[in-house]
């Protein structure tokens, strides 16, 4: 136990008259100094070095120990460390190798006041280099504060949810030049410093010409997808010698100062590389390796808000071409009642030659790593593989969308179907399980093999490629398949969607709703019964019919039996892997037709898909289902807003029949969101 007692005085209130006696009552006895002493142990080790302080052996002529208030400066360099506080004994952790001089303050009830020091009285060095050594030090902000610090050396070479180091992929378009940044030789990186993650490498003083520095980086994989910058001044100079992983430092320099240097990642997680770096400071004397210092960086995972996150900005396609099927009234309701601040972005209908379908060739998301001031968050969509040529949508991204804080990925694919596209990946907003917590949600995605509901076999999949790069990102994986192969699009928005429950006291702040032709078919069958099958289903519309022809129809009721059948085992699915259960869905009146193609049946939505609504905040755009109308209230419509009205939300029917219906789609096939990110940052989870 290392031991340390040192006295120094402190001014008093006043000094003692040598004319007064000793028992006269106008004598001033000045009150002395606190005698501070403290203990610690141990008095050596190994970084990170923690040590224990004891301070109970200070004494003071006026107070008790109880009474006396402590500061310490743990590493000696004049900075008082701790404010004055009651404890007597504390502990503190050494990180940086060593000598330091401890120093303890001690104020008493009069406030008079004392310190002690001892030089060189704590030695921390590196586990297995004596004081002294030649030492490799490699810092990244493990800590998450925008900055690096001395507490980055701790835990380094680890990530959990309070340490280790973040990097951003690279691709969005800083210099407005229409080529993403990462994949741009020609980008100014000073224009993308707050995108790139900071790298210090530590003076290392004592180098001679038999020494060599080396900063490695790994695996291969990891320094194909970077760049390195050394920060000097008010420029970047590019590092780009990167041959077998690593960069020669030349002693002249290291041995001179520090190097701040500055990572890019290109292009983030993919399905081919799990986006973690792994970097080493390397001191040797031939092959001997005299010192090395490793820590690791993990690429942001790409998020996908889900339909509870507050909206920014809305895509549709207004369309004015008479032949191209006008949404004018659509567009307009839309328009006239977004809930502000979210934006709406009109998709110029002649660049993108009428191509309507918005939700279908990008998912919206967003990246984001630490900074100084909060997290760093910037636009990063997904671009699914949906081939439309240059008169489609497919070009939206690129030649648009892409700017400044908000770029895309294109994982690509051999496989060209529309299970592909973006009506047909749904985000399950964040819930937990009996196994585990999702609190980013869960991606889900159509597909399978179950056939058409005539029976017939058929298979069909998302591109393995796009799912694998889904699944790469982690957060919001592994995927879930639910059958949609039987659908004509085969889209899980022609079954189901996620909304926000804005209830109170509802359990889960969100629910499903999804399509029921039961529900659609009894309603009709209870206004038969009332005499009412003469009751007009899509009235005005080319395919305008009755209730009573359609309960006729004895294809169609099997048909949708069939399509119950089918629903049903995807509802059973979703309890089963997100923990739901009866309450958490909400059935909304949806009829389906086949539609024969290449010898299988494949399914439609007979009237208008309710359930593929768009989702504005507290504001639902619902496709009108032009169902049957009893005294002006039409039937399906009631039943829908009986059902979602009570959630919360003021509630919209939209016409969609004419430019969306009868072309196999609905509201939110013909709308996109860009959606805010989630509360909480994905690193603390």
């Amino acid at each position: 136990m290392a031991s340390l007692l040192i006295g120094f005085a402190a001014c008093s209130d006043g000094a003692p008259d040598d004319d007064k006696a000793p028992n006269d009552t106008n004598v001033i006895v000045p009150n002395q100094s606190p005698l501070p002493a403290f203990n610690f142990s141990p008095a050596t080790g190994a970084i990170p070095l923690q040590v224990f302080f004891d301070a109970s052996e200070t004494t003071d002529d006026a107070d008790d120990l109880d009474n006396l208030l402590f500061r310490w400066d743990f590493d000696g360099d004049g900075v008082w460390d701790t404010e004055y506080g009651p404890n007597v004994n504390v502990d503190h952790t050494y990180i940086l190798s060593g000598e330091f001089s401890p120093r303890l303050g001690v104020l008493d009830s009069e406030e008079a006041v004392a310190w002690t020091a001892q030089e060189g009285a704590i030695s921390a060095y590196i586990d297995g280099l004596p004081p002294g050594s030649l030492i490799a030090d490699l810092r990244v902000d493990t800590n998450r504060n925008g900055a690096i610090d001395d507490a980055d050396d701790i835990n380094e070479n680890v990530f959990t949810s309070t340490s280790g180091a973040v990097y951003m992929p690279n691709l969005d378009d800083d210099d407005n030049n229409g080529e993403r940044d990462g994949i741009d030789n020609q980008a100014n990186p000073l224009l993308e410093i707050d995108e790139f993650s900071q790298i210090h490498l530590a003076q290392i003083q004592g180098l001679s010409p038999e020494h060599q520095v080396s900063l490695e980086i790994s695996p291969q994989k990891a320094a194909d997808r970077v760049r390195l910058y050394q920060l000097q001044s008010q420029s970047l100079e590019l590092i780009s010698d990167l041959s077998n992983n690593t960069i020669l430092i030349p002693n002249e320099i290291i041995g001179e100062e520090s190097l701040e240097l500055l990572l890019e990642g290109l292009v983030g997680r993919s399905q081919f590389f799990n986006g973690e770096i792994s970097l080493r400071l390397i001191i040797k004397e031939g092959y001997d390796i005299l010192s090395q210092d490793h820590a690791i960086i993990k690429a942001s995972p790409v998020f996908f808000p889900d339909n509870t996150q507050k909206g920014k900005r809305l895509y549709i396609m207004q369309i004015t071409e008479p032949s191209a099927s006008t949404n004018f009234a659509f567009y307009n309701k839309v328009q006239n009642n977004l809930p502000y601040p979210i934006e709406l972005y009109d998709v110029d209908e002649y660049d993108y030659g009428w191509d309507r379908w918005t939700q279908d060739s990008m998912q919206t998301g967003y990246v984001e790593s630490p900074g100084a001031s909060g997290p760093i968050r910037y636009g990063f969509h997904l671009q699914v593989k949906r081939d439309t040529g240059n008169a489609g949508l497919e070009a939206l991204l690129p030649t648009e969308v892409l700017a400044p804080d908000t770029g895309f990925i294109y994982p690509g694919g051999d496989y060209e179907t529309s299970l592909n596209y973006g009506g047909n990946l749904e985000i399950v907003p964040p819930h937990s399980t009996a196994n585990a917590a999702y609190p980013f949600g869960r991606i889900v995605v159509g597909g399978g093999d179950g056939g058409t509901l005539e029976g017939t076999t058929y298979e069909d999949h998302m591109d393995t490629n796009q799912r694998n790069w889904l699944d790469a990102q982690d957060v919001q994986g592994p995927s879930i398949e639910l059958s949609s192969e039987w659908l004509a699009v085969g889209h899980l928005d022609e079954i189901f969607l996620f909304i926000p429950d804005y209830r109170p006291q509802s359990a889960r702040p969100w629910k499903v709703i999804i399509a029921s032709p039961t529900l659609a078919w009894n309603g009709l069958t209870d206004l038969y019964s009332q005499n009412l099958g003469h009751a007009k289903v899509f009235e005005g519309r080319q395919e305008q019919t009755t209730v009573s022809h359609i309960l006729t129809d004895a294809e169609l009721f099997y048909y949708n039996q069939a399509a119950q059948a089918r629903i049903d085992s995807i509802r059973i699915q979703l309890e089963e892997t997100l923990g739901l259960d009866d309450e958490d869905f909400i059935e909304l009146p949806v009829l389906y037709e086949p539609l024969w193609y290449g010898g299988y049946d494949f399914a439609l939505a007979y009237n208008p898909g309710v359930q593929n609504l768009i989702v504005a905040d507290d504001v639902l755009f619902i496709p009108d289902p032009e169902g049957p109308r009893v005294g002006g209230v039409g039937l399906w419509k009631a039943q829908i807003e009986s059902r979602l009205e009570t959630l919360g939300f003021e509630i919209h029917f939209v016409d969609v029949f004419e430019p969306y219906h009868v072309m196999m789609g609905e509201a939110h096939c013909g709308s996109n969101f860009e959606r805010e990110g989630f509360a909480s940052s994905w690193w603390e989870q």
